[in-house]
């Protein structure tokens, strides 16, 4: 596997990011697998900024 490249003595923040990585992906692999419904990121994009568009729209107009 990719992690035994790196050396185990050093590198520790790198070891844990690539742990996360690989957890995230294998979950979302054995998601879709078993085609589990998933959200779309743009979803989340859109409602991140949605309050803000509808302020400017109301400053706008």
């Amino acid at each position: 596997m990719e992690i035994k490249r790196l050396p185990q003595h050093s590198h520790k923040k790198e070891r844990k990011i690539f742990i996360v990585f690989m957890t995230i992906s294998i979950m979302i692999a054995l998601a879709k697998i078993f085609r589990l419904p998933l959200p779309n990121p743009s979803d989340w994009v859109e409602a991140m900024f949605q309050p803000l568009s509808h302020l400017l729209f109301r400053w706008i107009t």
